[in-house]
């Protein structure tokens, strides 16, 4: 009996050690991709397919250990940085779904608010779908009614659609407006 218990917990052991190691690895490798993609901006230009394939592959890192860890501290801001990217290459809706699985999974996360304002600016600006952006305006609203950004909210629904009326209110001092 004493055998097959230690037995188990040598199996436990040897199995965290493994995990531990995979995560590691993962965690290195989107180190690598994110100082590639990173060097294009510092170094002579670079064709855009080869900065496309790069974010391509950097975000796909991203899910990959996203999936594998999803109770990790790192998926938050990864989700975020994938989201940054996945809006670069005009892929508005995935962006969103990015967004989303922060503020919706992590809501007191400190990138929550700015990732829940994101997928109403994307849904307005991006997609013309002002339905949406007043949904997910209105939402922030009500989540985060003392962030910095909620005076903001405010302002993008009054002027929903109206780029030129939201300029002219923020220039006229009609209302103080935080900077996201």
């Amino acid at each position: 009996m004493k055998l097959v218990s230690l037995c188990s917990i040598l199996a436990g052991f040897l199995l965290m050690s493994a995990c531990q190691d995979a995560r590691s690895k993962s965690l290195e490798a989107i180190a690598v991709q994110k100082e590639a993609l990173d060097q294009t901006n510092e170094s002579e230009p670079i064709p855009p397919e080869e900065r496309h394939r790069l974010t391509t592959a950097l975000i796909a890192q991203y899910q990959t250990f996203m999936d594998q860890y999803p109770d990790d501290t790192a998926c938050e801001a990864f989700a975020f940085d994938a989201g940054i990217h996945l809006e670069s290459l005009g892929k508005f809706r995935e962006a969103i779904t990015m967004y989303d699985r922060i503020w919706q999974k992590e809501p007191d996360h400190r990138l929550a608010p700015i990732a829940h304002y994101r997928t109403g600016f994307i849904s307005e600006k991006m997609l013309r779908d002002n339905n949406m952006a007043e949904e997910r305006y209105s939402a922030f609203a009500q989540r985060y009614p003392d962030h910095p950004m909620a005076k903001q909210m405010e302002l993008q629904l009054q002027y929903l659609g109206n780029d030129e009326g939201l300029l002219n209110a923020i220039l006229s001092g009609e209302s103080e407006v935080a900077k996201p």
